[in-house]
């Protein structure tokens, strides 16, 4: 017996054509694309999962490029000839003076007494600048 779509709203008893990359049901080519195998509801879904894959193979190849021009005794940004001076705290990698900075900020650190606001600082390329939220997140004195 054939699968039936489970993705429709109301009950479809055509066969189903593939199965959801994100839920897992199964669906018909009115309810999904079997192509992208992603039914309807999980459309979105499947959209961000491909960027963040997209985004991951980039940083890959940003970070291959950046430890070539390290070796070469340059700065880790693409096209540029400076000598690096700072290493960035997240990547580990040289840049030049223009492309890291080193950032103060404050965060939340949760001990068995009670809560404290502490200041730090860490210097970042500017690829990884987004990355200072993780930075800036409370943290506990069981994560230390």
């Amino acid at each position: 017996m054939a699968l039936r779509c489970e993705a429709g709203r109301v009950l479809c008893r055509t066969p189903a054509d593939g199965q959801c990359a994100v839920c897992g049901r199964y669906f018909c080519v009115k309810h999904g694309d079997p192509d992208a195998p992603h039914c309807r509801r999980c459309t979105r879904a499947f959209a961000l999962r491909q960027q963040a894959a997209a985004a991951v193979v980039s940083e890959t190849a940003r970070r291959d490029q950046a430890t070539i021009h390290n070796r070469e005794g340059r700065c880790g940004w693409a096209d540029c000839k400076e000598p690096p001076l700072a290493q960035c705290d997240h990547d580990g990698l040289h840049y030049c003076s223009r492309h890291a900075n080193r950032y103060s900020y404050r965060y939340r650190y949760r001990t068995r007494r009670g809560v404290e606001l502490r200041a730090a600082t860490v210097t970042l390329c500017d690829a990884c600048k987004p990355q200072l939220k993780l930075y800036k997140r409370e943290k506990t004195w069981l994560e230390v």
